[in-house]
């Protein structure tokens, strides 16, 4: 359990800089007016993969569909450092903005597996409390 909470506490400080750089990242790339537009359409994608997720976590392990979308995310991260163009900064950052999600919901899905039915609510709680904290920090 507390490898999962050393994690938490890595994930949420990588989650809260890319919240808040991306919008000053494609403000770069886009008039500001469409960059709601693309938070729009990241959360539409990252609702729609959610959903699809669970024939993901059917046909492969919860570890493995964590270790490859922080994998992919870090890549997409990296090409989104060097990129040039607009669109591919837009798709690098819709697919980034995807994968950090779907990281989210594979450290909440390893939490449910290693808590004990009585305690998660406890559990659970301090998962969020450390999210958060590692958001502000």
């Amino acid at each position: 359990m507390l490898s999962l909470y050393v994690a938490t506490i890595f994930y949420s400080l990588h989650y809260a800089l890319t919240l808040y750089l991306g919008s000053s990242f494609l403000v770069q790339f886009v008039d500001i007016s469409r960059v709601g537009l693309i938070y729009i359409i990241s959360a539409a994608l990252t609702t729609y993969v959610a959903f699809e997720l669970s024939h993901f976590l059917n046909n492969f392990t919860n570890y493995r569909v964590a270790l490859t979308a922080a994998a992919l995310e870090v890549f997409a991260l990296l090409l989104l450092s060097t990129v040039t163009t607009p669109w591919l900064a837009i798709l690098l950052f819709v697919i980034q903005q995807i994968l950090v999600h779907v990281v989210f919901v594979s450290l909440s899905i390893s939490l449910s597996e290693v808590s004990r039915r009585s305690e998660s609510g406890s559990v659970r709680g301090v998962y969020f409390t450390i999210l958060n904290f590692g958001i502000l920090a």
